[in-house]
């Protein structure tokens, strides 16, 4: 059999007790590497400075692999660190052009599509059981069974939810846990007869033939199945577009648990801010982008004499747009010195959480 370092999380008995410390450590290990990267620097080792900046960007990369959304916001981090020390070395004028180098790497130099893959399936991962639940008659016993291993299941999930927030399940830990439960299913049975009405998953004429825990239970992994997927489908669009879609879907999941009642606590409580991950993601994207910005620029004033161009379409390679807009960086020019931003919209609610960039360019002499 082949040797595997993959976690094999798909095995744990509890993910959202699995624990990360080694990950964690990193961030140190990363900052112990840009002490090294701007000793280098110091020291005029531009090639040692370059090969720890390397080193640094590969580990980003497999951090980012990962099975957890943690992990992945990690490696942004790495590479966060990894970005300022290369803007710090493209100061340095024995500094060769990067441009290239930045080109040739994967897009995207962070691929979340694997953490993005486990924390969809997140839930079911944690309560496997959950998956059995549709419209098949169950026994008494069967759902007995079910509660108590719900209850046991949850059980970490409503230990990690802050105090001040609402209870995911239930605040009641303990021998006392299934009864609470079983009392909050009957506190939800109303309201889900009534979603699972509006949602036509049953009749008027079936929906007196289910026991209360099924009633419960089905609207529960319904609304859990939605919102997830509204959640996450539109990670695949632009950024503008994505913020917007997930914002309006926070806002919708913060009314339904008033409204629809506290079946919906589980979807509050388990699944994660994609809004938060998408603009941390895309910022590490734009800083991707910036250094490649520079180093056109830098590329074009080598070639002229060390001239600022007017524009960047004077520049003699492509220069990527920026992630957060899709459209170009804005650039001006006053003097021998250039200007570089981001291009955001103003009193764009969108862009509210998105920080500009505004970096000073200035050819030494």
């Amino acid at each position: 059999s082949s040797f595997s370092m993959h976690r094999n999380i798909h095995l744990s008995d509890n993910p959202v007790g699995y624990l990360l410390p080694e990950i964690q450590n990193i961030r140190e290990l990363a900052r112990n590497q840009t002490i090294r990267c701007r000793l280098a620097i110091a020291e005029n080792r531009i090639d040692d400075a370059i090969e720890i900046i390397g080193q640094q960007v590969t580990m980003s990369r497999h951090i980012g692999m990962d099975d957890f959304l943690v992990s992945y916001l990690v490696g942004c981090a790495v590479l966060g660190i990894t970005l300022d020390d290369t803007m710090l070395l493209q100061e340095h004028p024995e500094c060769p052009n990067l441009y290239w180098a930045f080109a040739q790497l994967p897009s995207p130099l962070l691929d979340p599509d694997r953490c993005i893959a486990f924390e969809r399936q997140f839930l079911y991962l944690q309560i496997p059981k959950l998956k059995e639940i549709d419209k098949t008659p169950r026994s008494a016993a069967y759902w007995r069974e079910f509660v108590t291993d719900f209850a046991k299941r949850t059980s970490e999930i409503d230990q990690y939810n802050e105090e001040r927030n609402p209870a995911v399940v239930s605040r009641v830990q303990g021998d006392k846990r299934v009864e609470a439960i079983q009392k909050g299913i009957e506190e939800s049975v109303p309201q889900a007869r009534d979603y699972l009405l509006d949602r036509r998953i049953l009749t008027k004429e079936s929906i007196v033939t289910y026991p209360k825990e099924q009633l419960v239970f089905l609207a529960m992994k319904d609304y859990y199945d939605v919102i997830r997927d509204d959640h996450f489908k539109w990670c695949r669009t632009p950024y503008s577009i994505a913020i917007e879609k997930i914002s309006a879907t926070n806002d919708q999941m913060n009314k339904d648990r008033a409204k629809v009642g506290s079946f919906s606590g589980l979807t509050y409580g388990v699944l994660p801010s994609m809004d938060a991950f998408l603009t941390a993601m895309t910022r590490t994207r734009q800083r991707v982008a910036v250094i490649q910005a520079i180093e056109a620029i830098r590329m074009a004033g080598a070639e002229n004499g060390g001239k600022l161009i007017d524009s960047l379409d004077e520049a003699p390679v492509p220069v990527p747009s920026d992630p957060f807009t899709g459209k170009p960086f804005s650039y001006q020019v006053n003097g021998d010195v250039a200007i570089l931003s981001s291009d955001l919209p103003k009193n764009s609610s969108v862009f509210r959480n998105t920080p500009p960039v505004r970096i000073e360019l200035k050819f030494a002499k």
